[in-house]
């Protein structure tokens, strides 16, 4: 007895077909959460290494300052790691992108190459997120999908929409966190 193929009548499957962007409507799948949680845990881990005159600088609540302070205290290993995931939960509820728009201010020559970035994912597509990935080591189908919702308010919304602007900030800031955090 031979079975049907898996897609035949498959009513998702059809609404891929007519709305490519069903992929990525509106929704995060649990990988790319613990994927942006793990980068949230590294860029912690990162900040851990700036001084407390320079944490001061960034946005962030006297709480969170506190808790890198007492990172620094922190020798163990494991104290450690379960100290970044603190830190990490801790700056999920601050202000990421404002933490981010900071530090890409600080490493203005970081900027143009995310700028640089950007343009060969919307010129490239798929050659440029492999080139991407392979450089920095990060995962291609997170730059897939910011490149997508960039390009799908590029299409229904035009260059100076809000949407646009919004998706535009996103990949900047997922291209330079991934960068920044390729120096750990």
């Amino acid at each position: 007895m031979s079975r049907p193929p898996i897609f035949k009548n498959n009513p998702n499957r059809q609404a891929e077909e007519e709305n490519p962007w069903e992929l990525i409507e509106g929704r995060e799948s649990k990988t790319e959460k613990k994927r942006a949680f793990i980068r949230t845990t590294q860029l912690a881990e990162k900040l851990t290494g700036l001084s407390l005159k320079q944490l001061k600088q960034l946005p962030m609540s006297e709480e969170t300052m506190f808790r890198f302070e007492e990172m620094t205290r922190i020798k163990s290993f494991e104290a450690r790691r379960r100290q970044a995931q603190l830190l990490a939960k801790r700056l999920q509820h601050e202000d990421e992108s404002a933490i981010i728009e900071v530090l890409m201010q600080k490493n203005g020559n970081m900027h143009t190459t995310v700028r640089k970035w950007i343009d060969r994912f919307l010129t490239q597509h798929d050659l440029a997120i492999h080139d991407f990935s392979k450089q920095y080591k990060a995962e291609a189908h997170s730059a897939r999908i910011y490149l997508m919702t960039l390009q799908r308010a590029l299409l229904e919304t035009g260059e100076d929409s809000a949407e646009t602007a919004e998706a535009q900030r996103a990949i900047g800031h997922y291209v330079f966190q991934v960068i920044y955090l390729s120096t750990l």
